[in-house]
């Protein structure tokens, strides 16, 4: 097992505590129900660890080596010398299985390695197999492997073209895309001083292309649209980003009209929505037909009443429900609790690739395996293929800046939120946000979020310390979160809901993490290799009364690390029956009856048993990034 501090990834030694019986145990859930924990049940152990604790800071490294007998390395979240926000960690090398300090963009130390050509963004080359097998992984149990409805689901199709590729970094060095445009060159832009630069930014990207934004502090006073294909704004690579300071919040410069939240607290739309740099656009139906549901069909296969003609190899689809309590119940593996407010019927799609298409027998085979709903005619399934209108568009390299202005609480926000993402096979790469009441909202599909970090010096008003609302917002479907930073606490650090699957957010830390399941039955998501920090809210969640649990079905819980030992969310109220939680770090010392432990090994540097279990999917198809 490791734990990412600063710079390093660090092993944590696993040795048993003579005082208190703690120990990290690496745990498979498939969780039917689990009981709240009581303080007692953790016996004195928890007692001595809370109290050593001050402000929720977790002691010194020595003391706790002293008094708890266990050595833990790279301790805390104190910020050294040659701190930057603004550099991410963890390079993502070409092998799965290790991880390295080595600052993203530098040359590769692997003297034996030699530099690849990078691709063109466009249309993914089609797979050319008509067969296929369920998917198997060599470094998991045998009867983790595939199978209908029950085996570990298959991530490495989520993100940015299915995830067969990196979203491109334009402009670097003997790049097939460099920059076209200069905001300040080419439409008047200043860098550096007091002038408002909002006519100049908004004329270029309405001109469209690769519009490059030199280094320098820019005034942008009103909201940003991006709306054309391959449209991307960004800085040059490297330290000192440019920056874009919004000096006035949505209410500000698009008013709306006041809601009320599922409590009824009258409150702003941006409060949970809207961004003052926003993507708009998206994808269209061009062909459909229902499926029929055979069980004899193998997993990942569907039998379709007719194939349409817009439907190939290569295409992507959606996989269309409607139904009523039966659907969500379903979402929920059964499990759904009260959710007599949630509005009827409820529509749920999940987006897959085409692998192969038999005509004879009417028959295609989908990305993923098998779909973590099985399926029923009564929800009327849908197979509609889609055409992407809206995407190759993004931001990379950049500052976005607000006022350093208070944070007054939960639904009080007016709108000083960075991006709204939208579309497919979009991204956003290498950008920080300060002082934000909502950091990026990703809807759409297949769209990739790389090396984000969120800080804040907002003072706060809220007993807590809470500096702003939504971190990160995973709100579609297949999209990707990769190396992220969330140096703040915002109620929820990073937020599903309403149905949303297919998502992944890997390779990050946070000052206190809180993963929130915002109720509606979020499910099939992935949380792989995250450091939560403080490890006092990994599960925290909102969301309104009767919506039903907050998690639903599917989800994986994959390597996560915290400064103290995390326990399994409530089954009563947080659900998540049939999800996978795999090496928490945890005191747990045997699994309940609803749970099963991997005790084979706790080592994650074994390339048995990868940390990143987005990373190692991919490479088990052997896409290498």
């Amino acid at each position: 097992m490791f734990r990412v501090y600063n710079d390093t990834m660090v092993p944590v030694q696993h040795k048993l505590c003579p005082l208190t019986s703690m120990f990290m145990i690496v745990t498979y859930v498939r969780l039917a129900s689990f009981p709240a924990l009581s303080a007692a049940e953790g016996s004195v152990g928890i007692v001595q660890l809370r109290s050593l604790a001050v402000d929720g800071q977790r002691p010194r490294p020595k003391r706790w080596k002293q008094i708890l007998g266990i050595k833990r390395p790279g301790s805390g979240h104190e910020h050294p010398a040659n701190y930057d926000p603004f550099r991410w960690p963890l390079a993502l090398e070409t092998d799965p299985f290790r991880f390295t300090s080595q600052p993203s963009g530098a040359p590769s130390t692997n003297p034996t390695a030699s530099p690849t050509k990078r691709p063109t963004p466009g249309p993914t080359p089609a797979p050319t197999s008509s067969t296929s097998s369920p998917t198997t992984y060599r470094w998991i149990p045998d009867e983790w492997q595939e199978r209908e409805t029950n085996g570990l689901p298959d991530f490495s199709y989520s993100g940015y073209q299915f995830g067969d590729r990196e979203p491109p970094s334009i402009g670097r060095k003997n790049s097939e895309l460099p920059w076209e445009r200069n905001v300040v060159r080419d439409y008047g832009a200043t860098p550096d001083d007091e002038k408002d630069d909002t006519n100049a930014f908004r004329a270029a990207l309405a001109d469209g292309g690769r519009i490059f934004v030199p280094r320098g502090r820019y005034i942008v006073s009103g909201q940003l649209i991006i709306d054309k294909s391959g449209t991307v704004l960004g800085g040059p690579d490297g330290e000192n980003p440019p920056e874009l300071f919004f000096p006035r919040s949505l209410s500000v410069t698009n008013p709306v009209k006041m809601t009320t939240t599922a409590g009824g607290k009258t409150t702003s739309p941006y409060s949970w929505g809207g961004g003052l740099i926003e993507f708009q656009g998206g994808s269209k139906r061009v062909g459909f037909a229902q499926i029929i549901v055979r069980d004899a069909n193998p997993p990942g296969t569907l039998e379709l009443e007719s194939i349409p003609s817009e439907l190939e190899v290569g295409s992507t689809v959606t996989i269309f429900l409607q139904g009523d309590g039966s659907l969500v119940k379903a979402a929920y593996d059964g499990d759904p609790g009260d959710f007599s407010r949630l509005k009827l019927p409820v529509r749920i799609t999940m987006v897959r690739r085409i692998l192969s298409v038999d005509h004879t027998k009417k028959r295609v085979v989908i990305s993923g395996g098998s779909l973590p709903i099985r399926l029923r005619q009564e929800w009327l399934p849908t197979l509609q293929v889609m055409e992407n209108k809206f995407q190759e568009a993004g931001l990379q390299n950049l500052q976005i800046t607000f006022p350093r202005t208070s944070y007054r609480g939960h639904h009080t926000e007016v709108g000083f939120n960075a991006i709204v993402v939208s579309g497919t096979n979009n991204w956003v790469r290498n950008v920080a946000v300060h002082n934000a009441d909502s950091g990026i909202f990703c809807y759409g599909y297949g769209n990739t979020m790389l090396n984000i970090t969120l800080t804040s010096s907002r003072r706060s008003e809220v007993y807590n310390g809470l500096v702003g609302h939504h971190g990160i917002t995973l709100g579609g479907r297949n999209n990707v979160l990769n190396g992220f930073n969330i140096d703040a606490r915002f109620f929820h650090d990073i937020t599903e809901s309403n149905f949303v699957n297919g998502n992944v957010a890997s390779n990050g830390r946070a000052t206190d993490l809180a993963i929130d399941h915002h109720r509606r039955g979020p499910f099939n998501n992935l949380f792989t290799n995250i450091d939560a920090g403080r490890g006092s809210r990994l599960f925290y969640s909102g969301g309104g009364q009767d919506l039903g649990k907050h998690a639903g079905t599917a989800n994986v819980y994959w390597s996560i690390q915290a400064d103290r030992y995390l326990f399994p969310p409530s089954a009563e109220e947080f659900g998540a029956t049939g999800s996978w939680f795999v090496a928490i770090e945890s005191e747990v010392r045997s699994a309940p009856n609803n749970m099963r432990s991997w005790s084979s090994r706790s080592d994650f540097s074994d390339p048995m048993h990868p940390a990143d279990l987005y990373k190692a999917q991919r490479a088990e198809r052997g896409i290498m990034y």
